[in-house]
This record gives structure tokens, C-alpha cells and sequence, in this order.
């Protein structure tokens, strides 16, 4: 048997009134409230009838999220957490890739926006991507469609919720400086992208605060590439004296670092220790376990939804809020 809209009502104790309120986000709800019909209509498979309620309220009940690159298991993580979160809203989530760092990213990003334009979505998730295009926030915002940012620069018009780069990078040197080391290379991330630059300034800054100077022959161009990380490795293996320490952009970056000590002969930690940044799932299985800062990326796709739902469901206006997430330095046994 179909379950019904006063079915839902009466499981929940509410008014069909109130259950049209939750699913179609046309008035305020008390969260508990609010809380009470979600469960009962994924108890009972209560499905509304999508389309007919989609043109009577123009909306696609759709979020699209934005993506540099899904060959980064950052992303699909983060993109895990938002489809979580927008599920429990009754909102279907559809992902965007931009292909960066691999050049197509201007090209994909104007397919996207034109869909947008379209009104295909009714939110925008958009995690930060490239530099050169960052004029892509102002033609977002210039839909008209809620924007919620993810890291990235900030825009005067649009939410935003990142961790602090500069502030785990800090971390990660003064661990290291702590540890005894004093030669720390630094393997960098996709140029142009503002978490590659925090992160850079980051490990300088704290380099400088120890009293050890900043070498540029202990910086190395990546990609956020396990094939950069690779590279990079090799370029500070072979500087004399090499680097006791390496702190790696991302994990796939560290991945690809990791592999080149190791077949250089090296042991981790004990010839050259190794910290990565974002603790993908594969950090904690590697050989050894990576050492590496958690982004947060459960946090950040939970709160990029619960802020563009805001814009949408609650109605919310005014200035644009932007939240800072906690970060984590997790110490395993590659450093």
C-alpha cells in the first residue's frame, strides 16, 4: 500500500498542513517538528509527487555541487557528506566536475554555469577551483541561485565555509619543528588555487617563527597529483643535503611522495618522515599510516547544505555568512 500525505501526518502527529510545509520548504518549521515528519516519511516510503509539485512551486528541488576534481578522494568524501545532508532534506544532489588540474576547467565550468542559468538547481554548492576563472563566482551569483562556497576566496554575495590553510600548515610545521627537524620540504598543490598559496605561506611563516629561514630549493611545484607528488619527492631527494621532513600538500600528493622514498631505499619516518593534509580514507591504510591534517570534509559538505537549505527553505536574507570549521593534525607513523 502507497503511503499518503495523512498517513505521514498522522504517524507524526501533525496536520497534512505541516507535512506540505517540510517537503515543500514553504514555511518556517520547528526543528523538532521538522525532524518528526522526515523520519515518519522515510518510515513510511511516503514519495510526493515530485514533478506536479515542482512546477507549482518553480523549483527542481536539486542542488548542484561543484567540484575541481573527482580523481582526488577529497571530493568524492566531501561529496558523500552534502548528498547525506540534502537526502535528509528531500533534495537530490547533482555533481559537477571541472577537471582541474587537468585544463578543462574553463570550458566545463561554462557548461555548468549554463545549466544553472537554466534553473536546473536551486542551490550551489561550489568548492574552490582555479584562479584565473575565479570570475565564475560573480557569473554565479549573477543567477540569482543560492551560492555557498567551499574554501576557495571569498565573494560579498555569497556563503562560505572552509577550514583555516594557513593555520593547519602552521600545525603541521611546529609538529615537525617539535619532532627535532630542521631541513622540511614542501611539496606544493595546484598553482593559482588559494589553498596551495595558505599552505605555502603556512609552512614559511612557521619556518620563519623557529628562526630556520625559509630555501626556495626546499620548495617543489605538485599538482594535488599523486604523479606530482612523485616528482616532487624526487626533486628534494636529490638536493644535498635532503630534507629530513616533507610536508606534502595534500595526501595524494604524500602518496606519491611516500612511493618515491620508498623506492629511493629510504624508511619512513626513520630516514625521511612525511605529513600530508586532508585524511582521505587512504591515509590510515597506507604503510605507514599517513600523518596528515583532517579537513573536515564530513563538517564542510553537512554545513554547505544546511546554509544554501537556509537560503531556500527558511527564506533567509541579508549578508552572507561565512563559518569556519575546525581542522585536526591526526598523528600516525609516517612522521
Amino acid at each position: 500500500m502507497v503511503a499518503t500525505i495523512k498517513d505521514v501526518a498522522q504517524q507524526a502527529g501533525v496536520s497534512t498542513a505541516t507535512v506540505s510545509h517540510v517537503v515543500n520548504g514553504t514555511r518556517f518549521v520547528q526543528p523538532a517538528t521538522k525532524e518528526r515528519v522526515l523520519f515518519s516519511i522515510r518510515e513510511l516510503g511516503y514519495e510526493s509527487d515530485g514533478i506536479a509539485r515542482s512546477l507549482r512551486l518553480r523549483a527542481t528541488f536539486t542542488l548542484a555541487l561543484i567540484v575541481p576534481d573527482l580523481s582526488n578522494p577529497f571530493f568524492p568524501e566531501l561529496a558523500m557528506a552534502v548528498q547525506e545532508a540534502a537526502v535528509r532534506s528531500q533534495y537530490d544532489v547533482v555533481m559537477c566536475s571541472v577537471d582541474v588540474p587537468r585544463g578543462n576547467s574553463a570550458e566545463l565550468l561554462q557548461h555548468h554555469l549554463r545549466a544553472i542559468r537554466r534553473k536546473r538547481y536551486d542551490g550551489v554548492i561550489f568548492a574552490e577551483s582555479l584562479a584565473p576563472i575565479a570570475t565564475i563566482r560573480h557569473q554565479l551569483v549573477a543567477t540569482g541561485v543560492p551560492v555557498v562556497l567551499i574554501g576557495g576566496t571569498p565573494h560579498q554575495e555569497a556563503d562560505r565555509v572552509y577550514i583555516d590553510d594557513y593555520a593547519a600548515a602552521r600545525d603541521v610545521m611546529e609538529y615537525l619543528i617539535r619532532k627535532g627537524h630542521r631541513i622540511i620540504g614542501h611539496i606544493t598543490g595546484a598553482p593559482n588555487m588559494a589553498s596551495t598559496s595558505e599552505r605555502l605561506r603556512g609552512y614559511r611563516d612557521a619556518l620563519r617563527s623557529a628562526g630556520l629561514g625559509a630555501d626556495a630549493d626546499l620548495e617543489v611545484p605538485g599538482t594535488f597529483l599523486r604523479d606530482g607528488g612523485y616528482a616532487g619527492m624526487q626533486r628534494l631527494l636529490a638536493r644535498v643535503p635532503r630534507p629530513t621532513a616533507v610536508f606534502a600538500a595534500n595526501d595524494l600528493t604524500a602518496v606519491g611522495a611516500l612511493s618515491a622514498s620508498l623506492d629511493a631505499g629510504l624508511r619512513v619516518p626513520e630516514d625521511v618522515a612525511m605529513v600530508g593534509f586532508d585524511d582521505i580514507a587512504l591515509a590510515a591504510d597506507l604503510r605507514p599510516a599517513l600523518t596528515t591534517v583532517y579537513h573536515g570534509q564530513r563538517e564542510l559538505g553537512r554545513e554547505a547544505v544546511r546554509l544554501v537549505l537556509s537560503r531556500l527553505r527558511e527564506r533567509r536574507e541579508g549578508e552572507p555568512v561565512t563559518v569556519i570549521l575546525p581542522h585536526a593534525l591526526v598523528v600516525r607513523d609516517s612522521a
